[in-house]
């Protein structure tokens, strides 16, 4: 288990890239990346230029640094919602999955 800190901005990006690796944002996914833009407390522009510096293939300034309990409350929270169906779409598994590496949470 990692206690290095890690740039809310930077989740972000990874994890939409995530979504979009295979062309389609699912209703799913949207839901998730809502939710994850409120968790980290991101400000109203901030998923658009994420967005945008996708798109560009750039790299994205600015975001918070986010400690240790903030990530583990971050992926709780965002468990909780991938499960308001009972079950994990393949979508969801893969950005669950996803934010486990990058908070590098073990089981």
């Amino acid at each position: 288990m990692s206690e290095k800190d890690i740039n809310s901005l930077e989740v972000f990006k990874g994890t939409v890239e995530v979504m979009l690796e295979d062309g389609v944002l699912t209703i799913e996914e949207k839901r998730l990346i809502i939710k994850l833009a409120t968790l980290l407390d991101l400000e109203p522009d901030e998923p658009a230029r994420v967005y945008e510096a996708i798109t560009s293939k750039n790299n994205i300034e600015g975001g918070r640094a986010i400690g240790r309990i903030k990530q583990l409350k971050v992926y709780q929270n965002l468990y909780e919602v991938a499960l308001v169906n009972e079950s994990l779409s393949r979508d969801e598994w893969r950005v669950i999955r996803h934010m486990k590496r990058q908070f590098e949470i073990s089981d």
